[in-house]
């Protein structure tokens, strides 16, 4: 283990280079116990295993850069049960297809995507054996994860796809990626407590947890269903009888296949219409556009709902998260994380 003291606060290094193959497991299971809570690591088929830890604290948790040969990963019951805290992993994956199943969910993150996944319940982990890999871990007390979702199944098992992932959320996760070893204490609390406060933004129960995760039961409909409503969702006309007309079901059963997640028809559609929008308002392309235009076009009806509804979702007014998105963007790619406030919360 190595220490290093010049920095804002200590850089802790386990890695297994600079130890005898006998103790190389041992050494990456200390370093994995002290920075990522107990895990029951399987490395027996690792005939070659090497790993380095880079770990540092923040306000409520860790941060770690993680490089190991891939394996089998296990946070069991007893291991669980032995921790301490509850938290919650947001990891940034930089190499390596790694497959979760945590709660009945199995995802796959794979590079540049951003998994969540938490630690009070039972997790396994399987690194794929194509190259070594390499991952940011965040570690986020379940406390303040809370604060910023509105459920914890947002959080339990969840991949966002760096394709469909915000700009500002994608900047979060690069600056921590490129700076975590030489910013400030205030500065890395900065972007991680941004990072926190964007991640529902691009949380879907549609887009995450497979292609189409509004029934949980194995049902050929539900791909249609899903796709029906993203080909329609700028029409003011999407209604839970139009979609039952298209598949030819009874508007009941549109209506039992939400009721089992806990959502109706109506909130998914409205979900979904304000994630494009903010996905439009972060990008830029739509600085010039009214924001009413953009309500319209994304099938609102009434500036006065979309407007309710978009502080409820993303705890500020449109153009606040505009602007503060934009801002963050800006001064992540200089690298000069500065006082910004999204979503009601001062970074």
């Amino acid at each position: 283990m190595e220490r290093y003291a010049d920095t804002p606060t200590d850089l802790v290094v386990w890695d297994t280079e600079y130890f005898p193959s006998r103790q190389a497991l041992d050494v990456y299971n200390n370093g994995v116990r002290t920075s990522c809570l107990p895990w029951s690591n399987d490395l027996t088929a690792s005939s070659q295993f090497c790993g380095r830890i880079e770990s540092r604290p923040h306000s409520s948790g860790t941060i770690n850069r993680v490089r190991v040969t891939p394996h089998f990963c296990l946070r069991s019951a007893a291991d669980v049960r032995m921790s301490s805290t509850e938290c919650v992993y947001a990891s940034y994956i930089l190499g390596g297809d790694v497959q979760i199943e945590q709660a009945g969910w199995q995802t796959t993150a794979r590079k540049g995507d951003i998994a969540l996944y938490r630690s009070d319940l039972p997790i396994s982990i399987k690194l794929q054996p194509d190259a070594p890999h390499q991952v940011m871990v965040m570690l986020v007390s379940k406390d303040a994860v809370d604060k910023a979702f509105r459920s914890d199944s947002d959080y339990t098992n969840v991949v966002i796809p760096r394709e469909k992932m915000a700009k500002p959320l994608a900047a979060c996760a690069s600056f921590l990626a490129r700076q975590y070893r030489v910013s400030k204490r205030e500065e890395l609390d900065s972007v991680i407590d941004a990072l926190l406060q964007l991640l529902p933004t691009g949380t879907s129960e549609s887009q995450l947890r497979g292609e189409d995760a509004i029934d949980l039961v194995d049902n050929p409909l539900r791909t249609k269903l899903v796709a029906f409503v993203e080909e329609n969702i700028q029409s003011r006309s999407l209604t839970p009888r139009l979609a039952a007309d298209h598949l030819n079901v009874s508007t009941r059963y549109i209506h039992k296949m939400f009721a089992a997640t806990g959502q109706t028809f109506s909130t998914y559609v409205a979900c979904e219409r304000l994630k494009h929008i903010g996905r439009e308002l972060a990008s830029g392309s739509e600085q010039r556009q009214p924001i009413s235009s953009l309500a319209y076009r994304w099938g609102f009806d009434s500036i006065s709902t979309f407007n309710r509804a978009f502080r409820r979702h993303f705890g500020c007014s449109p153009s606040s998260y505009r602007e503060k998105a934009l801002g963050l963007i800006a001064f992540l790619s200089a690298g000069l994380p500065s006082v910004i406030q999204i979503g009601g919360i001062c970074f």
